[in-house]
């Protein structure tokens, strides 16, 4: 949600993480490859956790294996840093752009 704010302005009120991933693939494709669904296996753990949100709310008897909750520990931290580096990424392209005044002045004009 966070880097679809700060690329796109765009605030969203899904926790669809397949929507979600989506939508980032306008401008990054690289959050989608950290859960590439390229096989029945890869394309479980990924449903799995898209479900893990409602489920582990609303399902008092919620549980998955320690071995899976391991490896989606380690995908999701992935994907957290893999997000951070294109926020950071993001936020010194808007620190670096100068915004244009008016009226322009003769310095204004020697650096564009």
């Amino acid at each position: 949600m966070a880097l679809l704010r700060v690329y796109t302005g765009y605030r969203s009120t899904t926790h669809n993480l397949f929507r979600l991933l989506a939508l980032i693939e306008n401008f990054s494709y690289v959050p989608s490859t950290i859960f590439p669904c390229s096989t029945e296996e890869e394309t479980a753990l990924f449903n799995l956790l898209n479900k893990a949100y409602s489920d582990a709310r609303y399902k008092e008897d919620y549980s998955i294996p320690t071995e899976i909750a391991n490896l989606l520990k380690k995908r999701v931290h992935q994907l957290l840093l893999v997000a951070e580096k294109l926020y950071n990424k993001k936020m010194m392209a808007i620190q670096n752009t100068r915004t244009t005044t008016f009226p322009l002045t003769a310095t204004d004009t020697t650096t564009a």
